[in-house]
């Protein structure tokens, strides 16, 4: 509470107040602030009640426990944020690293185009659906959904061929090493 009081000057805020209220009747203005609540009187119970208010009015109510709910949460957070740099790092290392650019190389600069495309894409929309069993973007939304769709079912898709690819482009290598 007194690093609090250190940060806000709640008597030269008062004052402000109170020289605004008199500058506003000066013009005729209205000045209906209510009741002022100032950030020195929270406390613990209202910051946990302010989070399971937006837990349960703006992000959904939620069928899973609060310990698989967290647990969730946490590990797709991990995959998303690691998956995401990681699949960043190789793009970026085979595109500005002119040596790297060879064929196989590109093959997996693809492959992890194609995963960071899920992970940024795909992963959030699911997890929410998971989590909240139901679509995030409103009823009104239905080409979103076929959108939506896309993002899960197109990385997929290009992951797949590229794994493709790199299985040709590695029996050529050994075709050709033979001869």
């Amino acid at each position: 509470m007194e690093q609090l009081d250190k940060l806000f000057d709640l008597e030269k805020i008062e004052a402000d107040i109170a020289a605004a209220s008199k500058f506003a009747e000066q013009e005729n203005v209205s000045t209906n602030l209510g009741s002022v609540d100032y950030p020195g009187n929270l406390t613990a119970s209202d910051l946990s009640d302010f989070l399971e208010d937006i837990k349960a009015n703006l992000l959904g109510k939620t069928s899973l426990s609060s310990a698989s709910f967290n647990t969730i949460m946490a590990l797709y957070l991990v995959v998303i944020v690691f998956g995401s740099a990681g699949n960043v790092l190789v793009v970026l290392a085979v595109w500005w690293r002119p040596v790297m650019r060879t064929p196989h190389n590109i093959f997996i600069g693809t492959l992890a185009a194609s995963d960071l495309f899920l992970c940024l894409l795909s992963m959030p929309v699911t997890l929410w659906e998971i989590l909240f069993e139901k679509w995030p973007f409103g009823p009104t939304t239905g080409i979103l959904c076929r959108i939506v769709v896309a993002t899960q079912k197109v990385p997929i898709f290009m992951s797949s061929m590229s794994i493709a690819a790199i299985g040709w482009d590695r029996y050529w290598a050994v075709v050709q090493s033979e001869r």
